[in-house]
Formats: C-alpha cells, sequence, structure tokens
C-alpha cells in the first residue's frame, strides 16, 4: 500500500492544507482519527523561528480522543484537509510578525489493520508578516 500527503502553506490564513493521496490499487481504511488534520497527535509538527537559535514554538497538548469512526480511501482518491497552526501553536501570528517560521512535519499512515506505511515528511516556510526585525 502506498499513500502520498501533500502539504502546503497557507500564508493568509496561518494555515497548513493537507492532501493525502490513496497511490495503491486497493481501498486504504484507517480510523478517521489517523488523518493528519484530525488528531493533534496523528501528524509530528515542529514550529521553528528562523532566529539564530531556532526558537521552538510553544505546542498545545489537548487531549486527543481518538474514537472508533473509519475512512475507506479508494484507489487515486484523494481526502484533504486543514490544520490551523495558531491553534497548535499559540504564538505563532505573534512569531510572524518578527521572524520567518518553518513548520516542520512527519506524518505516518497506520490502517485499521495495522500495517504502517511509509512515513514522509517535509517543510513549509512561513514568511514574516510584520515590521519587527530580522
Amino acid at each position: 500500500m502506498q499513500a502520498k500527503l501533500a502539504v502546503e502553506g497557507d500564508r493568509s490564513g496561518a494555515k497548513l492544507n493537507l492532501s493525502l493521496t490513496n497511490e495503491s490499487g486497493e481501498a486504504l481504511t484507517v480510523y478517521r482519527h489517523a488523518l493528519p488534520w484530525v488528531g493533534s497527535s496523528s501528524i509530528l509538527l515542529i514550529a521553528a523561528q528562523t532566529d539564530r537559535p531556532g526558537t521552538l514554538l510553544e505546542k498545545t497538548l489537548p487531549v486527543d480522543d481518538p474514537g472508533p469512526e473509519q475512512v475507506t480511501i479508494a484507489p487515486g482518491v484523494t481526502v484533504s484537509g486543514t490544520i490551523a497552526l495558531p491553534q497548535r501553536f499559540p504564538g505563532f501570528e505573534e512569531a510572524l510578525r518578527s521572524r520567518d517560521v518553518v513548520v516542520f512535519w512527519s506524518y505516518q499512515c497506520v490502517t485499521v489493520a495495522g500495517q504502517t506505511l511509509p512515513r514522509t515528511s517535509g517543510a513549509v516556510l512561513f514568511p514574516v508578516t510584520g515590521t519587527g526585525t530580522a
């Protein structure tokens, strides 16, 4: 089985737009909570300012209750969602006023049957929005 995750930054909305495509020849069934934009622990996210020490932004740790709902993605089908970065990183918008922020992500899809798909990762740059010093 193979799934591809595409992640793009929406700079105007301070969010990530994510698209998960089933690239295999068979249906992919996952718990809904395992979709990267649903469960807060379904995708690894780290946000860092681009200052010399790479200051990490504080991350919220909400209760993450998975539930039993399942989603089946047919071969060749793409499902999409968004992650609002200020909800995950309360200081995100404030940090952007003075520095660029890089959001690093890593995702590994796990099927309901327990099959682990290859991990993917990447980064998205959010340019500074304010007039602070860089």
